[in-house]
C-alpha cells in the first residue's frame, strides 16, 4: 500500500512507493545476472535523462518477485542526488564508465547487451525511479549527507 505520511521529528514527507527489500552492503552480493540488470536498468534511466549520481550498494535493494509486480532483481533507490536533465553520452558517461567499473563489467559488452535487448525487458524499475526522482525535484528535499 502507498502513502504520504509526514514523520512528527521532521521536516520532510516521504513517498513509500512499497518497500521493495534490503540495501547491499557490497555490489558482489550481486550475481551476473542481477549485476547485468542493475547496470541495464541505470542505462534506461540515463537515456530517460536522469542520472542518479550516487549508485553506491546502499541506494541498490534486491526486490523479490511477487504477484502486485513483475520487476525483481535490483532496484535502484534514493534520488536525494538526481538530475533530471542530464544528456548521456552513452559508453563515455562518467557514471556508467564507474558503476561498470564497480560491477565488473565490460561497458561496451553491456552498452551493446542493452541496445540488443530493448524491448524485450520490463521498464516498471525505470518508471519507479523516474517517479522517485521528480518527487525529489517537486518538493526540493535537502540533501541528507548519509552516515557511513
Amino acid at each position: 500500500m502507498s502513502r504520504v505520511r509526514p514523520f512528527p521529528d521532521a521536516q520532510n514527507t516521504v513517498l513509500m512507493i512499497r518497500y521493495a527489500g534490503n540495501a547491499l552492503n557490497d555490489f558482489s552480493e550481486l550475481d551476473a545476472r542481477a549485476k547485468r540488470t542493475l547496470f541495464h536498468r541505470l542505462v534506461r534511466l540515463h537515456r530517460s535523462g536522469v542520472q542518479h549520481n550516487d549508485l553506491e550498494p546502499r541506494n541498490v535493494v534486491i526486490a523479490a518477485k511477487s504477484s502486485a509486480s513483475s520487476a525483481s532483481g535490483p532496484v535502484i533507490i534514493d534520488f536525494d542526488r538526481a538530475e533530471l536533465d542530464h544528456d548521456c553520452p552513452g559508453p563515455s558517461c562518467e557514471e556508467l564508465l564507474q558503476v561498470a567499473k564497480d560491477l565488473g563489467l565490460d561497458i561496451g559488452v553491456e552498452m551493446e547487451r542493452q541496445v540488443q535487448e530493448e524491448g524485450k525487458t520490463s521498464v516498471y524499475g525505470v518508471v519507479v525511479a523516474f517517479v522517485s526522482a521528480v518527487v525529489f525535484a517537486l518538493f526540493r528535499l535537502p540533501h541528507r549527507p548519509h552516515n557511513d
